[in-house]
């Protein structure tokens, strides 16, 4: 088993494995790898490259994983909107996290923002900074289009 030096225990073919070419690391495995005998010059150069490569990739996985719980402050808030195609209100919250919560008229719906994809409910659209919200343009329906506008509310819902 490695030495872990990245917080995250390093798991066998859960968060690690060697192959033919090298050792693949994610879900933040990040560690000192040694192959080969104890003493030879080319075990030695071997090792030094596989922990390189490790390394940058745990750090390539950290960072990956941080854009994606990552979400631009503009999209964080709650935001209400007018659904032309279904006729309703919509009122939508989303956390820095990226969880999202809402209401359509008297239906309730929740999802996800990752990037500038944002699942709610039964929808998938792209949304698009505008002004002090967003614009979210159906994944299946270009014209399908609500217009969000930022609120000031002081509670949840």
């Amino acid at each position: 088993m490695p030495s872990s030096i990245a917080g995250t225990e390093c798991r066998e073919n859960r968060n690690w494995s060697d192959e033919r070419n090298g050792v693949w690391v994610n879900r933040g495995c990040g560690a000192e790898f040694r192959v080969g005998r104890s003493g030879s010059n080319n075990a030695a150069a071997a090792a030094v490259a596989l922990v390189g490569l490790a390394a940058i990739a745990a750090a390539a996985n950290n960072q990956n994983k941080h854009q994606q719980d990552d979400v631009a402050s503009w999209a964080v808030g709650s935001f209400s909107g007018y659904d032309d195609d279904e006729g309703t209100d919509v009122q939508l919250r989303i956390v820095p996290g990226g969880e999202s919560s809402g209401r359509a008229g008297r239906n309730s719906f929740s999802g996800r923002l990752d990037g500038t994809r944002l699942q709610a409910g039964r929808h998938s659209f792209r949304i698009s900074r505008s002004g002090n919200g967003f614009v979210a343009v159906d994944e299946r329906d270009g014209n399908h289009r609500v217009t969000f506008q930022r609120t000031h509310e002081t509670g949840g819902y």
